[in-house]
């Protein structure tokens, strides 16, 4: 029997609350993910702890009961609506309580220049620059040193060749290879964590 993607089974790991490493594997593949949505949102960094504290609150208590059905959609789609309705919830409460009306004004009129279109794009990109974080931290420790700087540098001079050849000081040809290798390992964890994590 083959094996279920690895978020199908945290998915179903986490029906049961007290399974705190299962928790962990959550935190650890979606935080950062939830952040960048909020500070996308312009939320205030002082601020920016407490709505994620929140979502996470919130994907305790629903992940037991949740089914997740592919054909349905993605997950992460439904942890970024999640994400966006308690950030609007959020400003609508500071609203209401009138704390540091010029701020809030600022953060209502960043709102409302974002269409739930608007906000569905900015959910995406953050989440295709969070998996692509995510694979090169997963992938870079195999790779020998050389080969990372080479790779740094290449992305450094936005895929220049003969610049990064000179910062890297390496051989043109040495740059192709290697920079080709990286990214060929980058894409198939990409791939990878597309698959298992969206």
């Amino acid at each position: 029997m083959a094996e279920l993607p690895t978020r199908q089974t945290l998915l179903m790991r986490l029906k049961d609350r007290h399974d705190d490493q299962s928790w962990e594997d959550f935190s650890h593949y979606y935080r950062r993910y939830l952040f960048a949505i909020v500070i996308a949102m312009n939320v205030r960094h002082q601020d920016q702890d407490d709505l994620v504290q929140q979502v996470m609150l919130k994907a305790w208590k629903s992940l037991p009961e949740f089914e997740y059905e592919p054909g349905k959609g993605r997950f992460r789609s439904w942890l970024g609506t999640v994400t966006r309705n308690t950030v609007r919830t959020f400003l609508t409460k500071k609203t209401t309580k009138r704390e540091n009306i010029a701020h809030l004004e600022a953060m209502e009129a960043q709102e409302a220049k974002l269409t739930d279109s608007d906000l569905e794009i900015l959910t995406e990109k953050e989440w295709m620059r969070h998996v692509a974080e995510l694979a090169w931290e997963n992938i870079s420790p195999a790779l020998s040193e050389k080969v990372r700087d080479v790779f740094l540098a290449y992305q450094e001079c936005e895929g220049d060749i003969a610049a990064t050849a000179l910062k890297a000081e390496v051989a043109e040809n040495t740059v192709y290879i290697y920079s080709k290798r990286v990214r060929k390992k980058l894409y198939r964890e990409i791939i990878r964590l597309e698959h298992e994590l969206s």
